[in-house]
């Protein structure tokens, strides 16, 4: 395979606006047209701070963050093709979906929910998968 024809992975990080992980992991890597988001909690990305221990506040900052990712590798929440949900507590569902439904539309994107143990006072964090529209693929690290 040529230099040329090898997919790119480019990191989603603090060069594009995003808040520093709090360990050794990328908040999103966009490998080919797919852009892979790391959990996202509902920290508050000045202060590091959990933003509040309402769970409809929790879920709206949760998904805003995993937006946050999606729009600084040019893609939306229309783009969004699979999201992990993990909840402290499952009895937090209908809550969760209501505030998810804001922000998502049909066709929605692929879904799990499980119960988590979360880190103290965290009660969601979520994931997802991109397609990222081929104007904002990048090309930054050739992958072997």
């Amino acid at each position: 395979m040529q230099e040329s024809e090898r997919a790119v992975k480019r990191c989603i990080g603090p060069d594009e606006g995003i808040a520093e992980p709090h360990g050794s992991y990328s908040q999103g890597i966009v490998y080919g047209s797919t852009l892979y988001v790391s959990g996202q909690a509902a920290f508050d990305s000045s202060t590091g701070e959990i933003v509040s221990q309402d769970f409809g506040v929790q879920a709206q900052r949760t998904i805003e963050n995993l937006l946050d990712v999606a729009a600084a590798a040019g893609a939306g929440p229309s783009d969004a093709v699979r999201v992990d949900v993990h909840l402290s507590d499952l009895e937090d569902f209908s809550a969760f979906d209501e505030v998810y439904r804001r922000y998502f539309s049909e066709p929605y994107p692929t879904r799990m929910t499980v119960g988590s143990r979360l880190i103290p006072g965290l009660l969601i964090e979520m994931d997802g998968l991109f397609a990222v529209p081929s104007r904002n693929v990048g090309h930054d690290t050739p992958t072997s």
